[in-house]
């Protein structure tokens, strides 16, 4: 029921490269990192509806390339990335496929979610989502989000939901 890896607040300049999961419930947890990065790794068949491939509770400096996060059709887990709050967050082809929501942004009370870049990934394949943006308060902000030759397509719903409006907050 928890990570597979958890770097939590004691950790800094943290590098994972060349990882393979199954069966994860969440694959890797990010807590208050700053100068974290993700290489060749490949997240396979999450638990289903609720699993998360990579959780970003907090952290700074955060870079991911070449990460995959799949699940076979009909067990989707959850989330492929779960961004609650961060700065800086760069990713370079990278996939979120078969997942609920390929990519959630949904920062709490107070809490902001800043600078997410994103190049040459796909948010492909999802149940409801390639990318949702849902602050989850009044207080919450997303701001400054670039994704520049991405994919988002197949999904359920949207390719990408912005969606300020049901819980508040402001992107």
């Amino acid at each position: 029921g928890g990570a597979f890896i958890h770097c939590d607040a004691a950790s800094s300049a943290i590098s994972i490269e060349n990882i393979v999961m199954h069966g994860w419930k969440t694959g890797i947890l990010i807590d208050s990192i700053a100068d974290f990065s993700l290489r060749h790794v490949r997240l396979r068949t999450g638990v289903p509806m609720t699993g998360t491939g990579v959780r970003v509770n907090s952290g700074l400096q955060i870079t991911m390339s070449d990460v995959c996060v799949s699940n076979a059709p009909g067990l989707e887990a959850g989330m492929g990335l779960s961004v609650a709050t961060c700065g800086d967050i760069t990713m370079f082809g990278c996939q979120w496929l078969t997942c609920v929501n390929g990519m959630a942004v949904h920062p709490g009370a107070g809490q902001t979610a800043a600078s997410i870049y994103a190049e040459k990934c796909y948010f492909d394949n999802n149940t409801n989502n390639g990318l949702i943006v849902l602050p989850q308060h009044a207080t919450a902000t997303v701001t400054r989000g670039t994704f520049s030759n991405c994919w988002f397509g197949s999904s359920g719903n949207s390719g990408i939901c912005l969606d300020s409006a049901s819980l508040g907050g402001s992107i």
